[in-house]
């Protein structure tokens, strides 16, 4: 039976850890084995070496093209009601719609109107009282003024 290493630590994309055990194969390879259930990165590490995985495909859909362009944003933006703008063109104005109704237009995008959440009331408080504000920042000019002088 070949030698067996202290375990190692195994981190999943979802951050659950396990440990997975070593066999040696010959000197200086040791080798193990973990099912890899999730897409993403796998961390292994023994607490001095670390060593990082992927799993899934070395081109994903999400990275081919990461470039925002109207034939890929158009689609998804229609399919909600919206439109695509961009900022290069002056920016859209900006109306509060209810839902059902049109969501965009030329120039113009609108933000559904929910109707979840209404403010009654505000309320401030000082920080500082005015008195205490001054002295501090009298204090800090002083300070300044000192420092530079040295």
């Amino acid at each position: 039976m070949a030698p067996t290493a202290p375990p190692v630590a195994l981190t999943d994309p979802s951050g659950e850890e396990s440990t997975i055990a070593l066999t040696k194969v010959e000197p200086g390879v040791w080798r193990g084995k973990a099912k890899a259930d999730a897409l993403g990165l796998y961390r292994v590490t023994d607490g001095k070496l670390s060593a990082v995985a992927a799993a899934g495909p070395l081109n994903p859909k999400e990275v081919a093209d990461m470039r925002a362009t109207a034939a890929i944003l158009r689609p998804v933006a229609e399919q909600s009601g919206g439109s695509v703008h961009w900022l290069v063109d002056g920016m859209p104005e900006i109306r509060r719609v209810e839902r059902g109704h049109r969501m965009a237009g030329d120039g113009w995008m609108g933000v559904a109107a929910n109707n979840v959440t209404r403010v009654t009331s505000v309320e401030q408080t000082q920080l500082l009282p005015a008195w205490a504000a001054l002295l501090l920042l009298l204090g800090t000019l002083m300070f300044a003024w000192r420092e530079e002088g040295r």
